[in-house]
């Protein structure tokens, strides 16, 4: 997930994002997503929550990009 600017106050907040996971079979699903979050507030927390079941494996990893 790539969040654009979200320090800043006076314009809303683009983001963009890539997921993967494993399926059933043998294969895998690749998934993209684009948005904004309408707000011009300063975000400083962001929540990845899972419509069904938990994320019981894998990394997340935070990077500053100044």
């Amino acid at each position: 997930m790539h969040l654009f600017d979200p320090s800043n106050t006076t314009f809303v907040k683009h983001f963009i994002s890539r997921g993967n996971c494993l399926d059933a079979g043998p294969m895998t699903r690749d998934g993209y997503a684009a948005g904004y979050v309408n707000t011009t507030s300063a975000i400083d927390a962001i929540q990845f929550k899972m419509s069904s079941g938990n994320m019981d494996a894998g990394t997340i990893s935070l990077y500053g990009v100044v």
